[in-house]
This record gives structure tokens, sequence and C-alpha cells, in this order.
């Protein structure tokens, strides 16, 4: 072969493996793929800081209806998730016993009645007194008489200046405990005394308000009553005198007779006190509402048999619940909040409050108390916080979990951005804004951030798009999520939140 053929084939080789080349890299370059871009549109909202914690709904106040009687329940009115109103039936416990009781009592007082009538009847029959008794019929006479000279010249204004002075000495007593109440009052809407010492002083202060009622009734009637007790004296003095008339003629037997009588009468008063107990307990064989509210739980079914709930019908013991009443006119949460953020809450500060069920669903409350004491679980210290529904919402139900979110500042329907679409580096805050296909830094002044989105006061507008990730599919691992963040050729790498987070 000549060198000029071997020079020419030479060429040709060299030609063919240059363009194999060129050829493979445009293949390879084809074969590269895009980086992922994530963006989120510029919108005006609102950009909130709050402080979140967790607890579980609870009624206001719940009560326990039990029995004042034992006996088998007969009669179940109710079930769970019944509202009832006070004074609806509840349940009826068999009434048999409490019935006997009663006709007994009604036996017994139809007994002492007629000895009652019995009684006089002989007191009446009496034969005249004898003249043995007129010397003591006499002196009956002088000491009925000089009871009633004692009671119309001193007794009389003694109990007048006393009921006065009582009076005066209640109504400084509710002075004082009013005072004492407003002073409580205070310190509790301050944080500053429980609520348990509060309730106390306004016990106290019904309790004073009851005495100077009592003491006013006892002055405003006293007059009635000295005018009742001057002619209950007027009264056993003419007595006395017609017992010396009576003992001049018939001797001392009618006395005998009247006290017959009156042991008689006492007889009828203790069966009467019998029988108002039997009606008592009679009518607790019909257990009503205590109040309004919702029927949380129930312990007891038709045919089931109670103890009774207190002393009564020969029974004691603390008895057994038949059914819980919940007051689910407002609900409320207790949540626990960490020392580190409790400086930011405060009693009447509006909480936005969500649950589980209705997650989409915003519902409003208020601090209602602040708990005076921390509560240390694991090593980490935590202040319990009441938080009170606003509104009312059957679909709030007892129980349920509760997020509360306590709106520490909040500014609404400015320009706001994602928090990870804003990075900053020494120049200051800026975010990548989409042009086309292209990433391009935009410099920008940013405000209020928030816990999700940061407000930005100038250099972006509604509707441009912001880049929030920048994925290199090159750099994901099989399996990997595609979530890391990257930054474009030609922009700064500086990343993290806007200044004054």
């Amino acid at each position: 072969m000549s060198t000029k053929l071997k020079i020419i084939m030479a060429v040709v080789l060299a030609i063919i493996v240059a363009g194999g080349y060129i050829t493979y890299n445009q293949i390879q370059s084809k074969k590269k793929v895009k980086p992922i871009i994530k963006t989120a549109t510029v919108k005006k909202g609102t950009v909130t800081n709050a402080v979140t914690a967790t607890g579980t709904l609870q009624p206001l106040t719940t009560v326990s209806v039990k029995s004042n009687v034992g006996g088998q329940v007969i009669k179940l009115n109710v079930v769970e998730g019944m509202k009832v109103k006070m004074g609806d039936v509840i349940a009826l416990i068999d009434p048999s016993d409490s019935k006997s009781a009663y006709n007994q009592a009604a036996a017994d007082m139809d007994s002492a009645n007629a000895k009652i009538r019995q009684a006089q009847l002989q007191a009446n029959a009496q034969p005249a007194l004898t003249d043995a008794n007129q010397e003591q019929a006499r002196h009956s006479l002088d000491s009925a008489q000089a009871a009633l000279d004692q009671l119309n010249n001193a007794n009389i204004p003694q109990r007048q200046a006393a009921a006065k002075q009582a009076l005066d000495q209640a109504i400084a007593d509710l002075n004082v405990a009013q005072k004492e109440s407003d002073r409580q009052h205070e310190l509790f809407n301050s944080g500053y005394t429980p609520e348990k010492t509060v309730q106390t002083a306004d016990a106290q202060l019904i309790q004073a308000q009851g005495q100077v009622d009592s003491a006013r009734k006892k002055f405003d009637t006293l007059n009635s009553e000295i005018e009742g007790d001057r002619e209950a004296a007027q009264s056993r003095v003419l007595q006395a005198q017609d017992a010396l008339n009576q003992a001049i003629a018939n001797g001392y037997q009618n006395q005998t007779s009247s006290d017959n009588v009156v042991t008689a009468k006492a007889a009828a008063t203790r069966s009467k006190a019998a029988l108002d107990n039997a009606k008592t307990n009679l009518d607790y064989c019909t257990i009503i509402a205590p109040r309004d509210g919702v029927v949380i739980k129930k312990y007891v079914e038709e045919g089931g048999m109670v103890a009774a709930g207190k002393a009564s019908g020969g029974a004691t013991g603390p008895g057994i619940s038949i059914v819980d009443i919940a007051d689910i006119s407002h609900m409320y949460a207790t949540v626990n909040v960490d020392e580190t953020d409790i400086g930011k809450i405060k009693v009447g500060q509006k909480v936005d409050v969500s649950v589980d069920a209705y997650s989409s669903d915003v519902f409003f409350g208020q601090v209602t108390k602040i708990a005076p004491q921390t509560v240390v679980t694991q090593n980490v210290t935590t202040i319990p916080v009441t938080v009170q529904v606003d509104s009312v919402d059957e679909r709030l139900l007892t129980g349920m979990n509760a997020t509360c979110n306590f709106i520490i500042d909040q500014k609404k329907n400015v320009i706001a951005v994602p928090n990870e679409a804003v990075k900053s580096d020494s120049t200051g805050s800026y975010v990548q804004v989409l042009v086309g296909d292209v990433p391009t830094r935009r410099t920008i002044e940013v405000g209020m951030a928030g816990d999700a989105k940061t407000e930005v006061i100038s250099g972006l507008a509604v509707d441009e798009k912001v880049i929030t990730s920048i994925v290199d599919p090159s750099k994901i691992k099989p399996g990997a999520a595609a979530g890391a963040t990257g930054t474009p050729p030609g922009l700064s790498g500086g990343g993290g939140r806007p200044p004054g987070r």
C-alpha cells in the first residue's frame, strides 16, 4: 500500500472517530433532566404568630344525679347524649316501701288527732274544782298578773333594744363580708388568689346577707310578737282567773285535763313530722334533673338496684349515681403552655381552637385562667392555661382533642409568601422569582415573620411566582423523596429565615 493511500485512510478514520464522539456527546446532552422547581403564587393573606398547645374539651360543669332513696329503677327516661331541662323526670324508683311508710304515718296522724279530741272532751267534762284548789288558783292569777306587768314595764323595751342592736351588728358584718368578697374577686381576676378562696368569701357574704335578712325580719315583726306576747300574757291572766273560778267551783282536775290536751297535741306534732318525712321520701322516688344540660353518662338500666345517696329511709352511704349531666353551654380546654411562652399569654387573649374531628373549622375562644403554679413532667416545665370556647356548637363533644393557637401577633390583608421561599445573606433578604422558566433573584423588604408565612413590604407583586425549592434530579438517590433545595447557576447560595423572625 502506498504512503499516500495510508494517509487518506488515517484522515478518514480520524473523521469517523471525531464524528462519533460529537454524536455521543449530543445524545448524552439530550438525556439530561431539567431541575424540579416548586413554586408558590404570591397572594394577600394573613401572617400570624401564635403559641400552640393541646388539651381535651371539657364541659363547664358536671353534676352527678343520685337517688335519695334506695330501690329498683322501674323507669329510666334518658339516654346518653339527651338534652334535659331542670325538673325533667330522669328516673322512677319503685315507691312500694316509701308508700307503705307514708300510709303508716298518715294512720298515726289520724290516731293522734283522735286523742286530741278525746283529751279535750275530758277537760271540758271535768267536775267543778273543789275549795282546796282556790288558794293555788289565786296564786296562779297573781303570777300571771305579775308576768303581764313585768312584760309591759321592762321586758318589751329590752327586747326592742336587743333586736335593734342585733340588726345593726348584722349590717356591720355584711359590710365587712362585702368588702372581703370584692377584694377576693379583684385578687382572683388578677390571678393572685385561687377560685376556692373567692367561693369561700362569697359564701360568707351570702351568710352575712342571710343574717341581716333574719335580723331585719325579727326587728320588723317584733311589734307583732310583742303584741302577741301581751295578748298571750293577758290571756294567761284570764285563764288564771277562770282557773280560780273553776277551782272555787270544782277543784283542780280541770288543770290535769288541760295537761292531757297539751300532751295529745305534742304527740300529734311528732306524728305530723313523721308524715312529712314519709311524704318527702315518697317524692324522692321520682328523680328529676337538677339543672339544664346533656346526659353524658348513665350508670344504671331499668330493673337495676340503687342505694340511697344520703341518710334517708333508714339507708346510709354515698349511693349510686344514676346519670351525669353536663353543662355544655360553654366548653373549655385546659392546655399546658411551655414556660418559655407563658409570658406571651394573658387572661382575655383570643385563641383559635380546632379539633381533630373538624380540622377545617376554627372555633374561637379566649383565655379565662392561667394557673398560678407550674407543672413539671419529665423535666419539662409547663403552666396550665384554661381556654373557654366562646360559641356553643353541638359538634363539640366532651373529651375531644383540642389544639389551641394563642394569637400573639397578626397582620391581615398583606402580601405574604411561604417562609421557605425567603432567603437572606449579607446583602439582605431576597426570593427567587420564576421568570418564564428561569429563576431570577429578587431583593425584597420583609415585615412580620409568622409561623408559616412572611410579610413582604416591597419587591413583589400579587400573582408572581416565587420558588420554594429546587431539586437536582441527579442528586436524588433511588427511593428518596424529591425535597432537597438547590440554587440555580448564577445565584448566591445564602439561605435562612428573614431578619426579625
